[in-house]
């Protein structure tokens, strides 16, 4: 009965090793690979794609839908929609004026304060927005998944240029401090994933209010593609710097050179290079189709491409959610070992 269960046994093993494919994206630098371990999956920060633009067809559907006199002034939350819509589509002084009103009545509302300080900011006014935001986040310490601290490195960035237009030269804007690979099983790896992971995620909601170029941005996105590369992965850190050279088209920071020395650390490990079809998916033109995500129309780009993103909205979808092959698979290998025993087992003496 042995090699009958060694057959079936090898069967299995082999769909198995056809289901659990192995990819070469989360080599660093360094030549470690974090592909397919619990802290890739826990901090998935280079998840694309990183949207340039609003769906201001569902902003303007929202804000219209919704007479700001005609609201409740106790439905706070709606009120704090509105203002988040208008933010949306560039009302900056219009949303200010709402949100202005609205923390008088509710100074205790997370979402409120946080909009505030975002839409000081969008008004110019760094200042006051770092004042509002510094205090919210001592009160809500985990606001935005506990992010809050890109916000307030970048509102003191701006007014540190105020002060000096050349501190940028000098100066990175996070001070993330990963200038050298660390074990993957120590604290400082796990602590520089989540700068990392908290970065990214403020980068998700910034880059849509921000035109090209800009030197922060530039600065912000550098820093990312050099610690990324340095603690995680080669490949996405060449996605990273692919991004931050369309907010620095002076390339002050030598992103292009960095791109190419990452070809030829990538080359000599046989990871490809991403193709310029990868690199719109990650970070889609303003005036294209993006990918949805979380299968979400917010994101879309504008009133012409509504029906398309709703058509593609689908097709993502069954393209995220394909049919059950693998298991299919395992199903028609475990019937076939079982048939294979069946015939190879010898009759019972009678």
């Amino acid at each position: 009965m042995r090699k009958p269960l060694t057959v079936l046994f090898l069967l299995i093993s082999w769909q198995g090793a056809q289901a659990c494919l192995n990819e070469y994206g989360a080599v660093n630098l360094a030549g470690r690979d974090l592909a397919g371990t619990d802290i890739a999956q826990t901090y998935p920060f280079a998840e694309p794609p990183y949207f340039r633009s609003f769906n201001r067809v569902f902003s303007e559907n929202f804000v219209a839908s919704h007479d700001l006199p005609s609201v409740p002034a106790d439905d706070y939350k709606t009120r704090s929609d509105i203002a988040f819509h208008l933010t949306r589509l560039g009302r900056y002084r219009e949303s200010l004026a709402i949100l202005q009103d609205l923390v008088k009545h509710y100074p205790h509302e997370y979402n409120i304060l946080s909009n505030l300080g975002t839409v000081y900011e969008l008004n110019n006014m760094p200042d006051l927005a770092l004042r509002v935001l510094r205090a919210t986040n001592k009160r809500f310490p985990d606001g935005h998944h506990g992010s809050e601290w890109v916000h307030l490195k970048v509102l003191e960035a701006k007014l540190r240029v105020r002060n000096d237009p050349h501190w940028l030269e000098q100066n990175r804007v996070l001070d993330l401090g990963i200038t050298e690979a660390s074990p993957d099983t120590s604290q400082r790896f796990m602590a520089n994933m989540k700068k990392l992971w908290d970065a990214t995620y403020q980068l998700h909601e910034r880059l849509p209010f921000t035109r090209t170029p800009d030197p922060i941005l530039a600065n912000i996105i550098n820093e990312l593609g050099d610690a990324i590369a340095i603690e995680y992965s080669m490949l996405e850190a060449y996605k990273f710097y692919y991004m931050g050279l369309q907010y620095d088209t002076s390339d002050i920071y030598g992103m292009q050179a960095k791109q190419q020395a990452l070809i030829e650390a990538m080359k000599k490990g046989n990871i490809p290079v991403p193709t310029a079809n990868e690199l719109n998916r990650f970070f889609p033109r303003a005036d294209s189709i993006p990918l949805i995500r979380d299968h979400d129309t917010q994101y879309s780009s504008s009133e012409k491409q509504m029906e398309r993103v709703l058509a593609y909205q689908e097709e993502e979808y069954d393209r995220r959610n394909p049919f059950p092959w693998n298991w299919v698979g395992a199903a028609v290998v475990l019937v076939a070992g079982y048939l294979y025993i069946r015939r190879i087992r010898p009759a019972p003496e009678r």
